[in-house]
């Protein structure tokens, strides 16, 4: 996983969801909607999860169990949100993370936002490897 931001990490929102699913990761998120980031998973090293209201791919590590991120497609388009504690430089995130409620949007609200805050991705799953 490579992410690359645009801004200063200390500039950067961490943000900590609290549904379930993130609160039981300790999930710290951080998103660049001028950054990027390439993600690339080879054979069955990432599991994909989805669930409630199945628009987006949250990406498992099968190695470890950890949640790495999560993606959306939108149109031809597709955005993500990193988990930093994955990050090899994750100690520059370290600062207080926002607490953040999303039980309230729906999918259309959920879209726009994402489009709007999340980062531009490349992934690249890589199911048959020799």
């Amino acid at each position: 996983m490579v992410f690359e931001n645009a801004v200063v990490p200390a500039d950067l929102e961490i943000r900590s969801c609290g549904c379930g699913f993130c609160t039981r990761h300790g999930a710290r998120t951080i998103t660049d909607p001028a950054g990027h980031l390439e993600l690339h998973a080879a054979g069955d090293a990432a599991m994909i999860y989805r669930f409630a209201m199945g628009i987006t791919d949250f990406i498992i590590c099968r190695a470890c169990g950890c949640y790495m991120g999560a993606l959306m497609e939108d149109d031809d388009d597709l955005f993500g949100i990193v988990n930093s504690r994955m990050l090899d430089d994750r100690g520059c995130f370290d600062g207080a993370a926002t607490s953040r409620d999303y039980s309230a949007e729906d999918e259309e609200g959920r879209r726009a936002r994402r489009r709007a805050t999340w980062t531009p991705v490349t992934w690249r799953h890589d199911t048959d490897v020799a």
